[in-house]
């Protein structure tokens, strides 16, 4: 069956409960890692859209089977009467279930990512993860040898994500069996870093908002964890006092309690007004056997994605990037 005849057969009653759900237009869904933050910050300012500040849970697992779409109906009506309303989470376009809930619901939304070189990416994923205590504090081409052998994720399993994230061709083909190409604006980071105006004018465009808007923000790199190890031991002692792990030791929840909110601030003030000053790194240098590793891993998606996009995309493949 072609894909546009199965996404009619599938999604042909979709438009129907849209009229019962969340009044939203777009999402912004990834990469993580990848910039979407100044995506949102740029969305934001513009004078038409409405976007919450914070990412929003929904369609993935568990958020999903406890009520997220009614959450976040409940969180955009309440919110002001804008052309375009929006929400980001940077999850969405790696998390195999999403593409096909969110469907169900928009069928007609329009969606935005934006993708960085995987291997950067992974890197940045990888230090997030220890930073969130999900995974053992390793350097860095230790970690990422053994999630290429497989061997960290036997005992953690969310390690997978390292990886698995940066597949971004196999992410979006998921997204294409339910959404027209159309409905997709895929932007690169690489064009983030070198012109952020011209990144936000697209959306704008994409959006069909006033494009004369100007976003007064500049690009930075993608947040990211500490890569000083004696930085994220520290915090990684404190995040117990405020935060939990479930999932399988795949999520952090907020702790409850007065306290706990006081406490991740001062963890956030330690890190951000003591630690960083004295405690600063650049991200590492990999090896040339874990990035010629990682390249090979990388290279038929990236090969994929390069013909989907028609864009030479072969820099993200340099063994001495």
């Amino acid at each position: 069956m072609k894909r546009e005849t199965y996404r009619d057969a599938r999604f042909a009653h979709a438009k129907d409960r849209t009229l019962t759900t969340v009044p939203a237009d777009f999402f912004v869904i990834g990469a993580q890692k990848s910039g979407s933050t100044f995506l949102v910050q740029s969305l934001r300012s513009h004078p038409e859209i409405f976007m919450p500040a914070a990412e929003v849970p929904c369609f993935e697992d568990p958020n999903y089977e406890r009520g997220g779409v009614k959450k976040l109906r409940t969180l955009l009506e309440a919110g002001p009467s804008r052309k375009r309303t929006g929400v980001k989470r940077a999850l969405w376009l790696s998390t195999r279930e999403c593409p096909g809930r969110i469907a169900q619901h928009f069928p007609d939304a329009k969606l935005i990512a934006i993708l960085r070189n995987p291997i950067d990416r992974a890197v940045s994923s990888l230090f997030q993860l220890m930073h969130g205590a999900k995974i053992p504090l390793l350097p860095a081409d230790d970690a990422l040898g053994q999630i290429l052998d497989r061997s960290l994720q036997q005992d953690y399993p969310v390690a997978d994500i390292v990886l698995e994230y940066g597949l971004y061709n196999q992410h979006i083909e998921r997204y294409l069996e339910f959404f027209d190409r159309s409905q997709m604006l895929i932007l690169l980071f690489d064009n983030l870093q070198k012109e952020p105006e011209a990144v936000s004018q697209s959306m704008y465009a994409f959006l069909e908002v006033d494009a004369a808007h100007r976003f007064a923000g500049s690009a930075r790199r993608p947040m990211a964890a500490p890569y000083s190890h004696s930085r994220l031991r520290i915090l990684r002692a404190l995040l117990p006092t405020y935060s939990r792990l479930y999932g399988n030791g795949t999520r952090r929840a907020p702790r409850r309690g007065p306290l706990a909110p006081l406490l991740r601030g001062f963890a956030g003030g330690l890190d951000r007004f003591v630690l960083a000053p004295l405690l600063p790194a650049e991200r590492p240098e990999l090896t040339q056997t874990t990035r010629s590793r990682l390249v090979e891993y990388y290279r038929s998606d990236v090969t994929a994605l390069s013909r989907l996009l028609d864009l030479d995309l072969t820099h993200w493949l340099a063994d001495d990037a």
